[in-house]
């Protein structure tokens, strides 16, 4: 294995990861897009929750084109369709344009690359797959430390359309230049570079229709879908709850939001390593708990440092879950077909996108209060702890009594 090579390839798909992380920088950009063009705020966020829903879609026919189409060619069809989306939004000039531009094309190009990214990454590091996922995952995350400041800027210095043209074009640029230096998986672990991923992998591997007949497919689906709407919750809505819940200004939100992506990336760096050394299940279970505590914290985050404690447990827990998924689909469904069975239940991400923010929204329309979505998230996350704590009961006892599967 080319070691250089390798760190090459992950250095690209770590760019390639911070651009499509530009979205958890949305609620920069929500509130000045709905003032300059009129529109409702909820409208604004349902474009928000549109591209996280297609991005999740788009990872299974991302995950089955793995395998037949040059990672290099998807990264590069990634690039226009996702910084050139961007571009177009500053030019959308009503709410189903706006759909168009930032909903179906920078959703799905963010989708087609999201899942080769991950699954590139863990091909070439068979030997560290929670850290090189969770190296991807967490440039992800911490994009928004960046990109919120320099959006900022550019909102000060342009209207917010300006400032959405200029970062397409910056996408754009910095995407088409990562996806050029991209090489796909073929190499990973093997002696030859014309090996293929059968020969590089155990031949215990699930195809993506066995997967879907087994029960631990339906169990890891419903365990991703609750664990991930706390954390989008929270990213979608952390400005406007903060400043409700917590008495905290308009310039102290803006801070939460790198705050938030430290945190993001930190967990999805340390948790995954973590998984490596202690195994992706145990790494889920601290996760979750930590994440239902946050929940209990969050209701009671009254000031500014409580709330910005919160905040930061919450990035930590999300990352973490988010690092960790795609070795637990790789232990449990083997690694050959990890870009299509990690697609399939990648939807699950989808759903909590439309589920978490919306759920913040009707509760605060008919309440008058955040508390209640705080309550639904953590009875969400608890709910995925109980199944986990089953599923690895269950693994372990077909580790002990059961043979390993045979391939299909």
């Amino acid at each position: 294995m080319n070691n250089r090579k390798r760190y090459v390839v992950l250095a690209a798909l770590c760019v390639q990861a911070f651009c499509i992380g530009g979205i958890y920088a949305w609620s920069v950009f929500a509130v000045p897009l709905s003032e300059i063009r009129n529109w409702d705020y909820g409208l604004v966020t349902l474009a928000y929750s549109m591209y996280l829903l297609i991005n999740s879609l788009m990872a299974i026919p991302s995950g089955w084109m793995i395998k037949h189409v040059p990672v290099k060619k998807i990264m590069i069809c990634s690039s226009f369709m996702f910084g050139l989306g961007w571009l177009a939004t500053g030019f959308a000039g009503n709410i189903p344009l706006l759909f168009i531009c930032m909903g179906l094309c920078c959703g799905a190009g963010a989708g087609l690359r999201y899942n080769p990214a991950i699954t590139t990454a863990v091909y070439w590091f068979p030997d560290k797959p929670g850290f090189a996922s969770g190296l991807v995952l967490g440039c992800m995350g911490i994009a928004p430390l960046i990109l919120a400041p320099v959006s900022n800027m550019l909102l000060a210095r342009f209207n917010v359309l300006s400032a959405f043209r200029i970062t397409g074009f910056f996408f754009f640029a910095a995407s088409l230049l990562a996806a050029l230096l991209t090489k796909g998986p073929e190499m990973a672990g093997a002696d030859k570079e014309s090996a293929s991923l059968e020969d590089v992998f155990s031949e215990n591997d699930y195809t993506w229709n066995r997967m879907m007949k087994t029960g631990r497919f339906y169990v890891l689906w419903v365990v991703f879908l609750g664990s991930c709407i706390s954390g989008l919750m929270m990213i979608g809505h952390a400005s406007a709850i903060g400043q409700e819940i917590a008495g905290i200004t308009a310039g102290q939100a803006a801070m939460l939001v790198g705050i938030l992506a430290v945190a993001n990336f930190s967990g999805r760096l340390i948790i995954g390593a973590l998984s490596d050394k202690i195994g992706s299940i145990r790494s889920l279970l601290i996760c979750l708990i930590i994440n239902i505590t946050d929940m209990l914290l969050l209701s009671q985050a009254n000031g500014f440092l409580l709330f910005t404690a919160a905040i930061v447990v919450t990035g930590i827990a999300f990352g973490g879950i988010m690092a960790v998924y795609p070795s637990l689909i790789s232990e449990t469904f083997g690694a050959s077909n990890l870009g299509l069975n990690y697609g399939i239940i990648f939807t699950a991400y989808g759903i909590a996108a439309i589920v978490g923010p919306m759920a913040v929204t009707m509760f605060r329309q008919s309440t008058g209060s955040y508390l209640l979505s705080f309550v639904f998230a953590g009875v969400c996350t608890a709910l995925s702890l109980i199944l986990t704590i089953g599923f690895a009961l269950t693994r372990r006892k077909t580790k002990a009594g059961a043979p390993l599967p045979t391939k299909s």
